[in-house]
């Protein structure tokens, strides 16, 4: 799998600029001038997208020579793994992450069986007694009325 330049410069970086124990914050490879920019638009979340694309990257790289896996603290600062029990700890993480979303994928796909039978629940999350509903009447538009029709 071939680099691009500017994740050749960031593993460079990483390597010159090591301290251990220390993560980089976005902030700080953002203006390290190896490529990337920070995003400063309040609305967006991820606050430098190429750089966390390129961590993956580098992360998937098979170049054995020179592989040191680079992970990520809980804020998206990054480092260099210094040893087996944090590159574990990292990728427990990981998986925790893969998990619940795959549980919250799991129960959407479950409420495709529930077939409109969902049980109302009040403020204090206790599904409602069938003596506690109270029938509700919902008209829908006909949509299939033609102009003529209507008038």
């Amino acid at each position: 799998m071939s680099l691009t330049t500017r994740q050749h410069n960031l593993k460079n970086y990483l390597e010159e600029h090591f301290e251990s124990g220390k993560f980089f914050t976005i902030e700080e490879i953002c203006n390290a001038n190896i490529g990337y920019i920070l995003n400063t638009d309040p609305r967006n979340h991820d606050k430098c997208i190429a750089l966390s694309q390129d961590v993956k990257q580098l992360n998937w790289a098979t170049d054995v020579e020179r592989y040191v896996p680079i992970i990520k603290d809980n804020k998206g600062s990054i480092k260099l793994c210094e040893s087996e029990s944090e590159l574990r700890a990292f990728i427990d993480k990981e998986k925790r992450k893969v998990e619940k979303a795959y549980q919250y994928a799991n129960h959407l796909q479950s409420l495709i069986y529930v077939d409109g039978q969902v049980r109302f629940i009040n403020l204090a999350n206790r599904t409602l007694d069938d003596d506690e509903l109270k029938p509700v009447e919902i008209y829908k538009k006909d949509t299939t009325q033609t102009a003529d029709q209507s008038n």
